[in-house]
């Protein structure tokens, strides 16, 4: 089976690992964001339900995580990440954030208390909704590229899976001394690609942002391996 590097942080690592290998990938997990939990306390203001929009949010929160709260949870990793760290009153949306801010309004909420990564993509709530932030935990960028990355980024026909610009763009600067003609990506969207720079042997871009997408790009750039050099 073909080697998959995937450099996204944890939980997600562990659950794309269980995918490629159903896709017929022999997954190399090597993180280079590390999540940590950021102190926070919660707003003075009342609010009607929490935002919720990465795994990473519930599971770092720590003490001052509202178990009481309502949850609305963009996607069902977040969701059941949320019910792991004690949230009990969950709606669920499969879209993306904003999808679930219109939906919110849509019910009648008119406050959220968004739960939020230190590196997030803002949100523009619909008129009537208004937007607490907190901020509740941060990825830490690694220094050096793990092990296990680097032993498979020097072998044969390296390929590399990318899930977010800011990693992308860590990629590019720890790889900085290997050879990028040798090395192909698969990424989860045009910005993405764009963010790893040029030079790459192969990019190939999943055509909906989701693991199982990527994973079918990724399987294009197996029948395209590169030709050692004289």
């Amino acid at each position: 089976m073909t080697a998959l590097l995937i450099t996204r942080p944890q939980p997600e690592a562990d659950l794309t690992a269980r995918a490629a290998r159903t896709a017929g990938f022999t997954p190399i997990v090597a993180p280079l964001l590390l999540p940590e939990p950021v102190p926070w306390t919660l707003p003075a203001d009342p609010f009607d339900a929490l935002l919720l929009t990465s795994p990473q949010a519930p599971a770092l929160a720590g003490a001052a995580l509202p178990l009481a709260a309502p949850a609305w949870c963009v996607g069902a990793r977040t969701a059941q990440a949320a019910r792991a760290a004690g949230l009990t009153h969950l709606v669920t949306g499969d879209s993306n954030g904003a999808a679930l801010l219109a939906r919110a309004a849509a019910a009648g909420l008119t406050t959220l208390l968004h739960l939020a990564g230190e590196d997030r993509t803002p949100l523009a709530p619909p008129p009537g909704l208004t937007l607490l932030i907190r901020t509740v935990y941060r990825a830490r960028a690694v220094t050096a590229l793990p092990k296990a990355a680097l032993a498979h980024l020097t072998g044969p026909a390296p390929l590399v899976a990318l899930f977010s610009a800011r990693t992308a763009t860590l990629f590019a600067t720890l790889a900085h001394a290997l050879p990028r003609a040798r090395i192909a990506l698969a990424t989860l969207s045009p910005a993405i690609a764009a963010a790893a720079g040029p030079g790459w042997r192969a990019v190939a871009i999943a055509a909906r942002p989701t693991t199982e997408s990527l994973l079918a790009a990724a399987r294009t750039l197996c029948d395209n391996p590169p030709h050692d050099r004289p």
